[in-house]
């Protein structure tokens, strides 16, 4: 595990936006013919592909490619919340958004 190094001018903010979007739905069938509801993207976490770029700044010779499993955890010290983030990320590219509409409306 490698902490990120703060305050650097090409690194991360401190503090960043997130916003919390619902999953899409969609369902598979098996081979008996049972139908299943399921979450296509369950686990996974898209971000801004310059955000990447800063998040690997701030990894300094830790840096890896752009799409990594990331565990984060944050909290408040004001109301004593916080929580603990284990997913994979993957940056919404010009590749990603050209080959689907739902990254383009993501973007």
């Amino acid at each position: 595990m490698h902490e990120f190094q703060l305050n650097l001018l090409h690194g991360i903010p401190s503090e960043i936006n997130v916003a919390a979007m619902p999953d899409p739905k969609d369902y598979f069938e098996t081979i008996s013919g049972d139908f299943f509801d399921i979450k296509p993207y369950d686990g996974a976490t898209f971000t801004n592909p310059f955000f990447q770029i800063l998040q690997n700044n701030s990894l300094g010779g830790a840096r890896v490619g752009l799409i990594k499993k990331t565990f984060t955890h944050y909290y408040n010290e004001k109301t004593g919340t916080g929580g603990i983030i284990k997913t994979a990320e993957f940056p919404l590219t010009n590749e990603f958004i050209r080959r689907s509409r739902f990254y383009e409306i993501m973007m």
